[in-house]
């Protein structure tokens, strides 16, 4: 009995932390600049605009599989070219798949979409990353694994205050002595 509980209490904390989910995941995520820092923009002219694909995340990877449809809302809106340095199939606006030729660390500039603005979009039109229907939103890593990844970073066009476009702030951990090391 005596070798029994530490035994269940052991099983328990394995459980504990096998079923705890991953903080990082795969993203493919929006933006309108490659520094990745823009996520709105004012479609109040006529324009030729870029929209960034990028595949964020912890896993290198070879590969990106998505779809990015421009939606209904954005009005006036139209889809010119998919523009990469890499091997792709499909377009943006139906699926497209990405491949590096490498294996490469995230975050990686996949594609860049290029659309031709008339300036007559409705106000909070959000452009996101979509499933496709073929198969899933995903990338293939170094070792040739497929790894479902996640709807990321959307772009606003015409926010509003109902509707504001934030990126969320980057964190990575740290020691008491690290953060110390900075105000020497």
């Amino acid at each position: 009995m005596k070798m029994l509980l530490p035994v269940l209490a052991l099983l328990l904390v394995s459980i504990t932390f096998s079923a705890t989910p991953s903080i990082a995941e795969d993203k493919v995520e929006l933006f309108v600049d490659e520094g990745r820092t823009v996520c709105s923009l004012s479609d109040n002219t006529p324009a030729v605009v870029s929209l960034h694909v990028f595949l964020t995340g912890p896993d290198n990877a070879t590969l990106v599989g998505f779809k990015a449809t421009l939606p209904d809302c954005w009005q006036g809106a139209t889809w010119l070219a998919d523009v990469t340095p890499y091997v792709s199939i499909g377009t943006s606006q139906g699926e497209m798949s990405v491949a590096f030729g490498q294996c490469l660390t995230p975050p990686v500039h996949a594609v860049e979409i290029q659309v031709a603005t008339s300036g007559t979009s409705l106000p909070c039109c959000e452009v996101k990353i979509l499933q496709p229907i073929s198969f899933p939103l995903q990338i293939v890593d170094c070792g040739f694994a497929e790894v479902n990844a996640a709807v990321g970073q959307s772009v606003m066009v015409n926010p509003n205050a109902s509707c504001p476009c934030t990126i969320p702030l980057a964190t990575e951990s740290s020691t008491w002595g690290r953060v110390k090391a900075l105000y020497r």
